[in-house]
């Protein structure tokens, strides 16, 4: 979650974009005005990562936040699309990330950083373009 949130921190100083990432433990939220994405991380069994657990990435049509922030949706949420990640070792014994339902090599902790940013900056773009419909009040 801090690698998501470094990476964002990173893009928005270089490029001047306005979201906002928000890391918590095993949970973190990607939003800007007018869409998120929440990235959770599920482990069933405490001493094994290779069972039972993985990391997903849900997009929403409208900002998610946080406790703390003292904010609230008013409004059902509309989850647009969700894309799990299952960890598996390599042989020498790291832990690698999987893209469920994608063919591809396996990614390292900060690939699958990279990867999250990337899907929500895809999400940006397509709200950008027109292609989502907004919860609004």
């Amino acid at each position: 979650m801090n690698h998501i949130a470094k990476l964002t921190d990173n893009i928005r100083a270089e490029l001047g974009m306005t979201f906002v990432a928000r890391p918590l433990p095993r949970r973190c939220i990607l939003r800007d005005e007018r869409v998120s994405m929440n990235i959770g991380w599920r482990q069933a069994y405490v001493n094994s990562v290779s069972e039972h657990a993985e990391v997903t990435g849900t997009q929403f049509n409208s900002p998610l936040y946080v406790l703390d922030e003292r904010m609230m949706t008013v409004f059902t949420l509309t989850e647009l699309r969700e894309t799990q990640f299952t960890p598996t070792l390599s042989l020498s014994r790291e832990v690698r990330w999987i893209e469920v339902r994608k063919k591809g090599e396996p990614l390292s902790t900060e690939g699958l950083a990279h990867r999250i940013v990337t899907l929500f900056l895809d999400l940006l773009d397509r709200a950008n373009k027109g292609r989502i419909d907004f919860m609004h009040l």
